[in-house]
């Protein structure tokens, strides 16, 4: 007998005053009922829809395996701000089943942009692994994912289909450093680093163990650098990175390997000379750092 499919949905809103039962006129006015009625829900999945920011101010873990089910984290009509708020103090996991949506279409739709699906502050953290993802997002900066302190790690998971207006389609590093070991950035949209946008700091040391894609623009500041820590040789491993200043002597690319510094910091003083904006492939193979074509190699 084959189990037929089932969705529940389930609103929240912190802003309001009294706790409800859920419903979209009576939500939950607690993070915690709302997880509480999750558990207990019978449906195969469900999606929670939040109508105003949810602060997180110690460890969140949210996974299928946690809440019993797959959730959908959906961004209602009135939440402009951002979805979930990772504050000096908090450490948010984002685990297998879990996806949050920042119902794209709708605030296009009615030209509104919002704040992004996860800000972490000064000393907050987030964690995203595997099977989770951020999706349809439409802000004004980092529509993903809004680093201005603390620490992102990407251990897994897809950060897809978000819009920013200025810069950071799918992460703004602002402050605070951000590594990537698995994932997939991919499909995101912004004027500068439709991938990351880095003011900050960026590791990339991936696990090939598990998938790794960023297909995104990588967009560094001035100043800034990229710290790779493993080979980047597949074909879907390449990163398209783009500098800030037409040129810019003080961005530099750190590359490190088995945990040793395989070359000295290189200059893109000569290989971004092409002007601001101008895309380049990144790779790295036999202790080498090149940009397509490979006639502008450095080392």
């Amino acid at each position: 007998m084959q189990t037929k499919d089932t969705t529940s949905v389930i609103y929240l809103d912190l802003l309001q005053p009294n706790e409800g039962d859920g419903g979209e006129k009576t939500p939950f006015h607690r993070l915690e009922s709302a997880l509480r009625a999750l558990k207990g829900n019978p449906a195969n999945s469900c999606e929670l829809v939040v109508m105003s920011t949810i602060p997180v101010q110690s460890p969140l873990i949210l996974s299928a395996e946690t809440l019993g089910q797959h959730l959908i984290i959906k961004r209602g009509e009135r939440c402009t701000d951002a979805l979930f708020d990772v504050v000096s103090s908090g450490d948010m996991v984002l685990g297998c089943g879990v996806t949050l949506d920042g119902n794209r279409d709708y605030f296009k739709k009615n030209n509104t942009t919002t704040g992004p699906l996860v800000r972490v502050g000064t000393n907050g953290k987030l964690r995203m692994e595997e099977g989770s993802m951020l999706r349809n997002n439409y802000a004004v900066f980092g529509s993903g994912v809004e680093l201005s302190g603390g620490s992102f790690v990407l251990c897994g998971g897809d950060i897809t289909k978000c819009e920013a207006t200025e810069y950071g389609g799918a992460v703004a590093v602002t402050a605070g450093k951000m590594t990537m070991i698995s994932g997939d950035i991919s499909y995101n949209v912004a004027p500068k680093g439709s991938g990351v946008y880095l003011r900050g700091e960026l590791d990339i040391a991936p696990d090939y163990q598990v998938p790794f894609r960023l297909t995104d623009r990588v967009y560094l500041e001035n100043g800034r650098t990229l710290h790779l820590l493993s080979q980047i040789t597949g074909i879907y491993d390449t990163i398209p990175v783009v500098c800030e200043a037409t040129n810019a002597p003080r961005v530099n690319l750190a590359v490190c390997a088995n945990n040793m510094i395989a070359t000295a910091s290189i200059t893109m003083e000569k290989i971004f000379n092409a002007g601001e904006g101008t895309e380049r492939k990144l790779f790295y193979h036999d202790n080498l750092v090149y940009l397509q074509p490979r006639d502008n190699a450095q080392h």
